[in-house]
């Protein structure tokens, strides 16, 4: 049997082994080793959203790695890790962050954040809760408060202990059904919470925006129990849903704020756990320290990076991702409204085609095949008695031509999936 030598998540050992290696990438484009041109609608993995090759951030690199390349954030700090952090604090209304080198580890890093908080309080509060249908990273703890993986911890037990969840409605429509979820939660578990962690958007869950009203009263709970409200904004952080970050364009306040993904563009491994003035406050107050470190985190080149895209943001406005999810969103829904198995749902450039019936695992791998096949990429959710569909998060340097030709690729294969979509 020949092992392939690129161990992927969720694929036996001895798959994968391509007759064709993706090779070169611009702007929303990948090329692999046949020549083949792709249009790459899942942004890398959500975190490419101002496109492949980009100049801006592909300077900044080389510019950082001439002048330093490394410093070491146990005993110094170079000046760039000082300016970069600095300026996203003022960016989020944060009072410090730490560097971390992936949205895992900054989940890791905020549940002992949270325990912590409660510990130099006094509190004996250990409990970390998060939704049935969140995705939070995939180390052990980050994939302790995933409700997506459930079916797969009985693979890797003993899990991270002091987790418990918030069950979803299944309407996910009715405001009133996540506020009575939220608010039994509370009462029954509040006395033994330290924190809870929150996607404002579900990505792996199926595209789900929590509404308003719920998370207006997960702050409101979390600052009557003096709980922390960590906002996992690594999937829907700078500018992803049509605004730069979801919780502070709602006018939430969370106590930490973790990110990763798009902050340098996928370009270099990075994150970011950014934390609130009343948490920094009460730390220092009691004279304590988060024992979290490693090596890579605050990369110079990495933060290079991030300060790059940091510039790209400041014109936002002019990469349209509201307007163009709309555009994305509209077509998407016009072209599948003869069938009534299916509905289009999301917010920007963060969307998604959800099926009514459950298909087959091999029947997913089937279509996105097709899907690849007519030259675009594209992901997948699969939430047993929730929802199934492709997911699509487009660069933001798309086109509204680029948008309507991924649509028409795509629904020109589903017309021909009726089990699914009739």
């Amino acid at each position: 049997m020949n092992i392939n030598p690129v161990i992927k998540i969720n694929q036996r050992m001895y798959e994968g082994n391509e007759s064709a290696f993706i090779t070169t990438g611009e702007n929303i484009y990948l090329y692999d080793s046949n020549g083949k041109k792709y249009i790459d609608f899942c942004g890398g993995i959500w975190n490419v959203p101002f496109g492949y090759s980009n100049p801006t951030i592909n300077n900044r690199i080389t510019e950082q790695l001439k002048r330093l390349p490394f410093c070491n954030l146990i005993s110094n700090t170079a000046d760039i890790q000082h300016h970069y952090a600095v300026r996203l604090c003022k960016l989020l209304g944060s009072s410090a962050l730490l560097y971390t080198c992936s949205g895992s580890e900054c989940i890791e890093a905020a549940i002992k954040t949270c325990r912590l908080y409660q510990t130099i309080k006094g509190s004996n509060r250990r409990d970390i809760s998060a939704f049935n249908l969140s995705y939070h990273g995939t180390s052990y703890g980050a994939m302790s408060v995933s409700g997506v993986d459930n079916q797969a911890f009985n693979y890797y037990y003993p899990m991270v202990g002091g987790i418990k969840w918030i069950s979803a409605p299944r309407d996910i429509e009715n405001t009133e059904l996540w506020l009575k979820a939220i608010e039994e939660h509370f009462r029954q578990n509040a006395d033994a919470m330290a924190g809870i962690i929150i996607e404002p958007v579900f990505g792996s869950g199926g595209i789900i925006p929590l509404p308003y009203a719920a998370l207006k009263r997960l702050e409101e709970l979390c600052r009557e129990n003096d709980i922390l409200l960590v906002a996992d904004e690594v999937s829907t952080g700078f500018g992803r849903t049509g605004v730069p970050f979801v919780f502070k364009s709602y006018g939430i306040d969370p106590d930490l704020t973790c990110l990763s993904k798009g902050i340098t563009n996928g370009y270099l491994p990075l994150g970011v756990l950014a934390f609130s003035s009343r948490v920094t406050g009460v730390f220092a107050e009691k004279h304590a320290v988060l024992e979290h470190f490693s090596s890579q985190g605050g990369n110079l080149l990495a933060i290079a990076a991030a300060d790059a895209v940091l510039d790209l943001m400041e014109n936002y406005e002019e990469f349209e991702v509201s307007s163009k999810g709309e555009y994305f969103k509209n077509i998407l829904k016009e072209l599948l409204s003869p069938y009534k198995n299916v509905s289009v749902r999301g917010c920007g450039l963060m969307l998604a085609i959800s099926f009514n019936k459950e298909p087959q695992t091999m029947r997913f791998i089937d279509i996105l095949a097709k899907i690849r096949k007519r030259g675009l990429l594209t992901y997948h959710f699969y939430n047993p008695g929730y929802n199934a569909g492709l997911s699509f998060f487009p660069p933001y340097t798309s086109s509204r031509m680029d948008l309507q030709d991924a649509a028409e690729k795509v629904v020109s294969i589903l017309k021909h999936c009726p089990d699914i979509i009739c």
